[in-house]
């Protein structure tokens, strides 16, 4: 980090460049409505991420620093016929204790056929107690989120933008 003056002639740190980058995947199918849990680090030949890693822990993603976070999540579906699904985003700011929904994304009803859709947030990281975690839901029967070890099909990204705001 560079030192920088502020327009109120103190000093203060700026970042520079993305200080985190880091990618998730879903590791197998899913179905039902559940908390997602079976992450792991997109570990591919040409996978690299950047700084600290996100922590994992039954699926509750917990943060390497503070900062606002850029947070994207591509679902790829297999839905049954005239099923809904979603995958929602949620961020609690008491440790886990009670969540809050910042983000959904969901294929929309229809004939049955894989679908994909994604969703963005920006999260502020002001201390440790936010947490994020992801989970299905609306999924019925014969419908799955669909995942594998050896590719990105379902996943999710985070990246430090910068300090918390």
């Amino acid at each position: 980090m560079a030192t920088v003056i502020r327009g109120d002639d103190n000093f203060d740190t700026a970042d520079r460049g993305v200080a985190i980058a880091d990618q998730w995947r879903l590791t197998a199918n899913l179905s039902g409505d559940n908390v997602i849990t079976n992450w792991e680090q997109a570990d591919d030949a040409t996978s690299a991420n950047i700084g600290a890693a996100m922590s994992l822990s039954s699926g509750v993603f917990s943060f390497p620093v503070l900062g606002l976070y850029q947070i994207h999540c591509n679902a790829r579906f297999s839905n049954a016929a005239n099923d809904n699904v979603k995958i929602q985003l949620e961020a609690s700011t008491d440790g886990g204790s009670s969540w809050d929904l910042v983000a959904e994304t969901s294929t929309g009803s229809g004939s049955a056929y894989e679908k994909t859709s994604s969703t963005t947030a920006f999260v502020n990281v002001v201390n440790s107690s936010i947490k994020v975690r992801l989970q299905t839901a609306s999924m019925g029967s014969g419908s799955s989120l669909s995942g594998i070890t050896t590719a990105n099909l379902t996943a999710v990204t985070f990246i430090k933008l910068g300090a918390s705001q």
